[in-house]
């Protein structure tokens, strides 16, 4: 989660390596309208520092259509911007091409067959393309993430996880939330377990407000939408079936699981300490 500070379009020529003015604080970020005539900027306390990185290498090494990263810089904000009281925190900003166009979830039912299924083809594209795009002389994770970056995302527990140096690492950290979920009868023992191949780019938040479709009828990655995700799904070469059955197994040992696993191992600390 994060949030976009505009300004009004400008014909000044903006430095890449001068970091763009950041609102004062407390000032409430507005939607993102363009920096300039053609950029924007995105970013606050919950964009990674990584992701500039990560988008750079989508668009650069992939060809995936998203914005061009023109800057990234870093900066001290309120931590709630309706409480001028509260503690300054990081944020990390990144200065991105404007992508002209409308955001596919306000216009996707105004969409007649045909342009749901053009949108949902390239939506299939670039997942194709990241999916077949093995990176296993990379390392695991955000690229060039810090050291002690958490792994966040959908598939990770809310406080995140890792991080994780090798995928064996990641497969192992998987695997124990199977035992989680055997342990608390949640899970049969014979459960499979996870076996991980390769690496590939995920984009984890592929939802339609993360689409923009300009003019042309193309789509800029940036869903609750079921009919697009059913038109995504049953055009992918490959749906990852097997994959998201073990992910669904285990999520209950990252959610109420996690919670009972440590309840049970602070009532074994104490047992040993006082008992």
């Amino acid at each position: 989660m994060g949030c976009s500070l505009s300004k009004n379009p400008g014909t000044e020529s903006q430095n890449d390596n001068t970091p763009p003015n950041v609102p004062a604080p407390g000032v409430r970020p507005s939607f993102p309208q363009p920096y300039q005539d053609h950029l924007v900027i995105k970013g606050g306390p919950g964009v990674a520092e990584s992701e500039a990185e990560n988008m750079k290498f989508a668009l650069e090494t992939l060809g995936l259509p998203i914005p061009k990263v023109h800057h990234a810089f870093t900066a001290e904000i309120l931590d709630d911007p309706d409480l001028p009281e509260t503690a300054l925190v990081e944020a990390h900003f990144i200065v991105i091409d404007y992508i002209k166009g409308s955001m596919v979830d306000k216009s996707w039912q105004s969409l007649d067959t045909t342009a749901k299924e053009t949108v949902a083809q390239q939506v299939v594209d670039v997942i194709d393309k990241m999916q077949s795009t093995i990176l296993n002389h990379m390392p695991v994770g955000p690229i060039e993430r810090s050291q002690d970056a958490k792994f966040q995302g959908p598939w990770f527990t809310d406080y995140g996880a890792g991080p994780f140096n090798t995928l064996g690492e990641l497969e192992d950290w998987c695997n124990h939330k199977i035992d989680v979920g055997i342990m608390v009868k949640q899970l049969k023992p014979e459960t499979p377990r996870f076996e991980f191949k390769g690496i590939v780019l995920t984009h984890q938040d592929l939802a339609l407000r993360n689409l923009i479709l300009d003019k042309d009828m193309k789509v800029s990655v940036q869903a609750e939408n079921n009919e697009c995700a059913d038109m995504v799904l049953e055009r992918l070469s490959e749906r990852q079936d097997t994959m998201i059955a073990q992910y669904r197994k285990i999520a209950y040992g990252l959610s109420s699981g996690r919670a009972l696993r440590d309840g049970i191992k602070n009532e074994i600390d104490v047992s040993t300490t006082y008992g």
